[in-house]
This record gives structure tokens, C-alpha cells and sequence, in this order.
């Protein structure tokens, strides 16, 4: 069985809490993002933010919080109860997804740079953001050194032995309008951020989603390959992982191997969960 089969055999709304129509979008999502062998799961992180599952964590967050013991997968972003579901949620990922891919892809990195049709695009959708001129020596101080020198060579500045001082050079050399026609001209403008629908949504309940995705990505996959192992009809060795034996000890404890066992009753145990099955070797 492959995993998109394993998936669609999974009642995925019941254990996600979902309705049906989100629980087919997250399903495929979580294809999209395996088979895309992205282990960030951008596609599972983007249909969160239309489809979210809600606080479907929060009692395992609570089961661990009683008894004083975390996995270490929980502790930076899940050890505090998930902010609840903002409005506007829906609008906003409806949005997102009719975004030309390279919108997305440079609103992720630190240093883009623009084409004049690209900027033309952001300035049309509210979507660039740009830093004043009397922050563009701290701007042009964190642009790739090549860009820097191409932009004091448009203006005649000359060249330099550091950065700081060809950034010194550029804002001698030129008035305020010449140094911000230049860096439009090789950069795209001061661009201090690029910014997407999300962007309008509460920034710690996306931020969640983020960091939750890869989790249930995980989760998933990790219950899959435990699933192939339970079909060998044999009895699989048990592994687990220093990073959650003593928050799953209760559930390695009473775990017991049959020939049939539903999805609760096998690991992984909770999203974050490191235990799982493994081919049993007779030597």
C-alpha cells in the first residue's frame, strides 16, 4: 500500500476534526507536500490557513502539561495552548493561492530583488513595502555585496575595500533620488517587505500553523511506514527516541501487537511523536 492509498483509507475528518470538504483538502495537501519531498510542508501549512484543524493538540498539550513531561518536539512551539481560529482566515488563503508562485516564493526570502514588472505587479496589490530613504544605508549595508557594487557603479561612486564604506561612498556621491532611482534600477526598490494575504492574519496563529504543518506531515508519513510494517503480519520491534520516551511510556507500556490494530493503536501516538515499527529481524 502506497501512502496516498494509506491516506485516503483514513477517516481524516474524524482525526482531524474536520468537516469533509477540509478534510480532503488537508488529505491532499499532505500528498502534495510528501510527494514534493518538501519536508517543510508549504502545500499542508498553506491549507491550514484555509482549512485549519482548530486546537485538535490541545489535549495532548494538556495530558503532558498534567504530568510535568514534554517530547522535545514540543517545547518551543506547542508547550502553550494554540491561538484560536481568526475571521477572515478563508479570505485570506483564497487569495494567497491566486498568487503567482514567485510572489510566495520571494515574500520567504531575506534578500529578494525585483524585475521591473515584478515590482509593477506588488506596488499594484499593496504588497511591497518599502523602507524610507533615510534607511537606505542600513538597507543597501544588507544587500549582497555584487548588488551593492553595481548600484555605487550606476552612480559613479567609485569602489571600496568594505562594505560599509562603498555604502558611505554611494550616499556621498548621490543625492536621495539618484540613490533610490539606482537601487529601483538593480534591486527593485527598498524593499523592506514583501508581504502576502497572511500577512493580515494574526501572527502567532500563523506562525502555529507553520511549524504545525511539518508536524502532521510527519505524523502521517511516520504512521504509514508503521502501518506497512503491521502489514507483514509479523510481530515488529518497537522503537522509540530519547526525544519522547518518557511523555509516551504509557503508551509504550501498553502497547500490544495483534494482526489487526486501528489507527489509534500503533505509533506514532500524537503529532511529534518519534516511536514507531520497524521489521522485526530473527538472526
Amino acid at each position: 500500500m502506497e501512502l496516498e492509498d494509506y491516506l485516503d483509507s483514513l477517516d481524516m475528518g474524524a482525526i482531524l476534526g474536520v468537516d469533509q470538504v477540509s478534510a480532503v483538502a488537508l488529505r491532499e495537501a499532505i500528498k502534495s507536500s510528501w510527494n514534493g519531498g518538501d519536508r517543510m510542508a508549504n502545500d499542508l501549512f498553506v491549507a491550514l490557513i484555509g482549512y485549519p484543524t482548530g486546537k485538535i493538540l490541545e489535549r495532548h498539550r494538556r495530558w503532558f502539561d498534567r504530568r510535568r513531561v514534554w517530547p522535545e518536539t514540543w517545547m518551543v512551539w506547542f508547550k502553550d495552548e494554540e491561538p484560536s481560529i481568526p475571521s477572515g482566515h478563508y479570505e485570506a488563503f483564497k487569495q494567497y493561492v491566486k498568487l503567482p508562485p514567485w510572489v510566495r516564493l520571494k515574500a520567504e526570502e531575506r534578500s529578494a530583488s525585483l524585475t521591473v514588472d515584478e515590482r509593477k505587479f506588488l506596488l499594484s496589490k499593496g504588497l511591497l513595502e518599502e523602507w524610507s530613504i533615510e534607511d537606505a544605508p542600513e538597507f543597501l549595508g544588507s544587500r549582497p555585496i555584487r548588488e551593492i557594487r553595481e548600484i555605487s557603479k550606476r552612480l559613479g561612486a567609485g569602489k571600496a575595500r568594505s562594505r560599509r564604506e562603498l555604502v558611505h561612498k554611494i550616499m556621498m556621491k548621490a543625492t536621495a533620488a539618484e540613490v533610490y532611482a539606482a537601487t529601483v534600477s538593480v534591486v527593485g526598490g527598498l524593499i523592506r517587505r514583501i508581504k502576502t494575504p497572511f500577512d493580515e492574519l494574526p501572527e502567532d496563529w500563523v506562525l502555529y500553523q507553520k511549524y504545525k504543518a511539518p508536524m502532521l506531515l510527519e505524523f502521517f508519513t511516520s504512521k504509514y511506514f508503521s502501518h506497512r510494517v503491521l502489514k507483514h503480519g509479523r510481530r515488529p520491534e518497537y522503537t522509540t527516541s530519547v526525544d519522547c520516551i518518557d511523555a509516551c511510556m504509557p503508551f509504550v507500556e501498553r502497547f500490544a501487537w495483534r494482526e489487526s490494530l486501528g489507527f489509534h493503536d500503533y505509533p506514532p501516538w500524537y503529532p511529534g511523536c518519534c516511536c514507531g515499527l520497524l521489521p522485526r529481524i530473527d538472526i
